[in-house]
């Protein structure tokens, strides 16, 4: 499809354990064939260290352009962070050598540009919040009803439409960094998975 050629492997899904590196420590991270320092930007980052983490050990070229509305790398503001020259991938990696990913592509720029323009604010906004409020207000409500009042197919069938609501509207946004541009807003907005019974690094990872 167009979204793989745009962005994703050409062939298999192995390379998530390929994008692991050995000789990385886990505070370093591979950036356009360049390590980084996690540790030293992590107090920096917009989003919070804990969206870079987890890509401690690891080369992420190819999900920084997937999560960012930025068409190239930072390199400017990333310079007093950088390390050293990467080196050459090996194993799995190296066999597939620079074809491994079409990245930023001509028509991956374009798509991100379409959708700056659509979507000029990328962060949640006044109504995002009061959904979000409302969503959780009333599954609040509904879970203590029903623990002192009893349970009843009619509570329990809104309560599971709204924790698939949770799910799918707000930690979903939260844990993948786009309510606000603040990490800590994030962070406790993506814990109502962890209401519903998930986990937000499961999530996140």
């Amino acid at each position: 499809t167009i979204w793989t050629r745009l962005l994703l492997p050409s062939r298999g899904f192995w390379w998530l354990a390929a994008m692991a590196d050995p000789r990385l420590k886990q505070n370093e991270v591979i950036l356009e064939g360049w390590v980084y320092d996690l540790d030293a930007f992590g107090a920096k980052h917009p989003g919070g260290a804990g969206a870079l983490n987890m890509f401690g050990g690891s080369d992420a070229t190819t999900h920084y352009y997937m999560l960012h509305p930025h068409q190239q790398l930072r390199a400017k503001a990333l310079e007093p962070f950088k390390l050293r020259k990467a080196e050459a991938p090996t194993g799995p990696k190296a066999q597939l050598g620079d074809s491994a990913f079409l990245l930023n592509t001509k028509a991956y720029q374009d798509l991100k540009l379409r959708v700056k323009k659509g979507i000029p604010y990328q962060f949640a906004t006044l109504e995002w919040y009061l959904k979000a409020v409302a969503i959780m207000g009333l599954s609040a409500y509904l879970e203590y009803d029903s623990v002192a009042s009893g349970f009843s197919f009619g509570k329990s069938a809104v309560l599971g439409v709204l924790m698939a609501m949770i799910g799918l509207c707000i930690q979903h946004d939260a844990n993948h960094g786009a309510v606000s541009e603040k990490g800590w807003v994030n962070r406790v907005w993506g814990f109502t998975q962890d209401w519903i019974g998930g986990g937000a690094p499961l999530w996140e990872h």
